[in-house]
């Protein structure tokens, strides 16, 4: 399931933090007031991720936020290193390094998913980015030496708040 749930967290402690400068009571000097820019509204997507599986773990997921110039991967085409590292020893630190390198926005599982378990990683986009927003994610299948499971590209932009959704996905061979 995706949804998306825009938050206001930023602007609630940085109010809270002009409440606390307001109460000083030192007898020193006010520092100068400097002019910050105003907090960036930020949009949630929470990714649930449930191993439907019969006896295949699934590696901790990777859950990509990005426009549409990036692509985790093309049918056909050869597998880019972090996505070969990802599918054929499910460690998915390269391939969200390759990602966030492209402006992409990342979050990783906490760790392998059991057979009839689930995981929810959570991905946070400013709200300016979400026209033309797509969101990809994979994981690998534990059992094999080079196939994963992804979703890849979904295009989210018109999501509205609240809204879920629950797609299956497919396995992919990176040979």
């Amino acid at each position: 399931m995706i949804s998306r749930v825009l938050t206001s967290r930023l602007v609630t402690i940085s109010g809270l933090g002009v409440l606390l400068a307001a109460c000083s009571s030192s007898d020193d000097p006010a520092p100068p007031v400097t002019n910050s820019p105003p907090p960036v509204e930020m949009a949630e997507f929470a990714v649930a991720v449930a191993n439907l599986t019969n006896a295949q773990p699934l590696s901790p997921v990777a859950v990509i936020a990005h426009d549409d110039a990036y692509r985790v991967f093309s049918v056909g085409t050869t597998a880019t290193v972090g996505l070969e590292t990802l599918a054929e020893g499910g460690d998915n630190q390269a391939l969200i390094d390759e990602a966030t390198a492209a402006s992409a926005a990342t979050a990783s599982g906490a760790g392998p998913i059991p057979p009839g378990a689930d995981d929810v990683i959570r991905v946070e986009v400013p709200v300016s980015d979400l026209p033309g927003l797509r969101l990809s994610v994979v994981t690998m299948l534990v059992n094999t030496n080079d196939a994963f499971s992804a979703l890849n590209s979904l295009d989210v932009s018109d999501y509205e708040e609240r809204d879920r959704f629950t797609f299956r996905t497919i396995a992919y061979d990176a040979g």
